[in-house]
C-alpha cells in the first residue's frame, strides 16, 4: 500500500526565506524540508511558526548554491531533530579528502585556480564558480565505484574529532595563507581570479559543514547521484522519490579536480529533482534550479504543484517547454510556485505565461514575503490565504 492511499492528507508550504528555496511537505505523518534558502538563521523559527514543526523525517539539498544549501547548514548546526538527511552524490567523491585532510585539499583549489588561464570576456560579479560548472556538466557521466559511502562516515568520525578545519565561522572565513579573514559574499574583490577562490571557499565550506552537521545530529546520510540508476531499492516509506537521479551505495569512481568537484557541486543542471510518491493523488515536483533537460520520467498526471525551476529565471525555459510538450494537456490542476528575493530580471516571460502561479515575493512588490500554503482537499491542492502572482513584467 503507498503512502498516498494510507495518509492522504497533505500541506506544502513555501516560506518566505527571504532569497532562495525552502519548501517544506507533510504528507500524513511524515514531513520533509526541501532546500532551506540563503540565510543561516531563521529557519528554524520559520519551521515553528509556520509548519508547527519541530522536527523533520527528511532534509533534502538540491546542490550545492548558497540559496539553497546555507539555511539548511544553518538548521542543522543548530541541532534540529531530523531522521534523514539527502545530498547530492557527486559530493562524495572528495567528500574523504574534504573531510580528513582539508588544508591539502584547500592548497589544491588555491593551486587549480592559478592555473586557469586568464578570464576574458564578460565575468559575472558572482557566480563565477557556477559558470565553470556549466561547462563542465556535459563532461561528467556517472560511473559507479569501488568504495561503498559508508566510508564515509568513518572521515566524517574523524572530522569531528579534528580541529584541522582551517576555516572558521561562516560568513567569516580565515583560509591558509591569507593575512585577514574573508567575508562571503559580502566582499567581491574586482579580481575574477580572487571572487573564484572565494565562491570556492564557501562552497567547501557548505558541503563540509553540512555533512558534519548532519551526522553530529545523528542523521542518516543517503546520497542521490544525478543521471545515476537507482543502485538503493527506494524505501516504501519514503516520501519522495528521484525524478533525475538515483539513490547510490557506492562512491562514483571519479577523482575530480578540487575546482572541477567544486564547480560541479553548484551546477544548475545537476540540481536533484523530486517528485512525491504519491498515487492517484495531489503531488508535488521540486524542480530546484534544474530545466527538466534530462530523461528521468515525471508523473504528470495528477493535481501538481511545480516549484518554479531557478526561481522562474528564463535561462530555465526548457522547463516550461517540457511542460507543455508533456504536462499541459494532462489531467489534473498544474499550480507553479515560485521563491525568490527581489531581483530585477526575475521571473522571466515562460513563467509569467503559465496560468496558475503563486510567488513568496512578487517581481516589483515591496513589502514582506508572503508564506504560500496548499492543503489537499477532494484530491486536488486548495490555496490558502495568500494572493496571486502579480509580478511586474518590464
Amino acid at each position: 500500500m503507498s503512502l498516498a492511499k494510507r495518509s492522504p492528507a497533505s500541506q506544502f508550504l513555501a516560506l518566505p526565506v527571504g532569497q532562495g528555496d525552502a519548501f517544506y511537505l507533510r504528507q500524513g505523518d511524515a514531513s520533509a524540508l526541501i532546500d532551506g534558502g540563503r540565510s543561516f538563521h531563521g529557519l528554524e523559527r520559520m519551521l515553528s511558526t509556520n509548519a508547527k514543526a519541530d522536527q523533520l523525517d527528511v532534509i533534502v539539498c538540491s546542490h550545492n548554491d548558497a540559496d539553497h544549501a546555507l539555511g539548511l547548514l544553518g538548521l542543522l548546526s543548530a541541532g534540529f531533530p531530523c531522521r534523514e538527511v539527502w545530498l547530492p552524490g557527486s559530493w562524495t567523491t572528495r567528500m574523504d579528502n574534504l573531510l580528513t585532510k582539508p588544508a591539502a585539499f584547500l592548497a589544491e583549489l588555491i593551486q587549480n585556480i592559478k592555473e586557469i588561464p586568464e578570464l576574458g570576456g564578460d565575468v559575472p560579479e558572482q557566480g563565477l564558480l557556477e559558470v565553470f560548472g556549466s561547462r563542465l556538466v556535459a563532461d561528467n557521466q556517472y560511473q559507479e565505484g569501488e568504495q561503498p559511502t559508508e566510508r564515509i562516515t568513518h572521515a566524517l568520525e574523524v572530522a569531528l574529532e579534528s580541529d584541522d578545519w582551517p576555516i572558521r565561522g561562516y560568513p567569516l572565513f580565515q583560509i591558509p595563507n591569507f593575512e585577514a579573514p574573508i567575508l562571503i559574499p559580502l566582499m567581491m574583490p574586482p579580481n575574477p581570479r580572487a571572487r573564484l577562490l572565494m565562491e570556492g571557499v564557501a562552497a567547501t565550506a557548505r558541503i563540509r559543514e553540512i555533512a558534519v552537521a548532519a551526522h553530529a545530529n545523528g542523521a542518516r546520510i543517503r546520497w542521490f547521484h544525478f543521471d545515476a540508476p537507482v543502485s538503493v531499492p527506494p524505501s516504501r516509506t519514503d516520501l519522495l522519490r528521484g525524478v533525475n537521479c538515483g539513490e547510490i551505495a557506492r562512491i562514483p569512481a571519479a577523482h575530480p579536480s578540487a575546482l572541477f568537484y567544486l564547480a560541479l557541486s553548484v551546477a544548475n543542471k545537476e540540481s536533484l529533482v523530486f517528485q512525491t510518491r504519491t498515487v492517484g493523488a495531489p503531488g508535488v515536483l521540486f524542480t530546484a534550479d534544474s530545466d527538466l533537460a534530462f530523461g528521468g520520467s515525471i508523473d504528470w498526471d495528477q493535481p501538481l504543484l511545480i516549484t518554479a525551476p531557478h526561481h522562474g529565471s528564463e535561462a530555465n525555459a526548457h522547463a516550461y517547454k517540457r511542460f507543455s510538450n508533456e504536462g499541459l494537456s494532462c489531467p489534473g490542476t498544474k499550480i507553479w510556485v515560485r521563491s525568490d528575493g527581489r531581483f530585477r530580471k526575475r521571473p522571466g516571460p515562460s513563467y509569467l505565461k503559465t496560468q496558475s502561479r503563486f510567488c513568496t515575493r512578487c517581481r516589483g512588490q515591496d513589502g514582506p514575503a508572503q508564506l504560500v500554503e496548499f492543503r489537499t482537499n477532494r484530491g486536488q491542492w486548495a490555496k490558502g490565504l495568500m494572493r496571486s502572482c502579480v509580478c511586474v513584467n518590464d
